[in-house]
């Protein structure tokens, strides 16, 4: 059997071969832009990348985690991508001025600074709610 005789029996007549042939060849290629998109990171990730060279507490890797990972599930079921805003937004309630700093190569701003103290309050409080639940027993 002929190479020829090959592709007629598997793709038909001359015709359908090379209809068959270029929609082959225009999947591959969309599937292989696909692949090399996929592979560039995304602004957030190298955001994330960059705070994971910083020296953080275990706390803080912990509570940036968890921001990351609800902003990738918020991303998903959205259909406009996360901003960068509020990615530093989220971040800022949990780096330090100079972890941030260090980070960014900017200070926060009061909106940063805001959440970042309504944090500490929180900690602050879940603290004390849970030392005076102990001195109660």
């Amino acid at each position: 059997m002929t190479k020829t005789d090959l592709i007629q029996r598997f793709f038909g007549s001359h015709l359908r071969s090379r209809a068959s042939i270029f929609l082959l060849a225009i999947i591959t290629a969309s599937l292989l832009t696909h692949s090399f998109d996929s592979m560039t990171p995304s602004p957030i990730q190298n955001l994330y990348q960059k705070i994971e060279r910083l020296d953080l507490e275990p706390e803080q890797r912990k509570a940036l985690r968890a921001v990351r990972n609800l902003l990738i599930e918020e991303q998903a079921l959205a259909d406009h991508p996360v901003n960068t805003d509020q990615v530093l937004l989220s971040i800022a309630g949990i780096l330090t001025e100079k972890q941030f700093h260090d980070f960014s190569g900017k200070a926060k701003d009061a909106r940063q600074k805001l959440r970042y103290e309504l944090r500490q309050i929180r900690a602050e409080m879940a603290l004390h709610g849970e030392e005076h639940f102990l001195s109660r027993r």
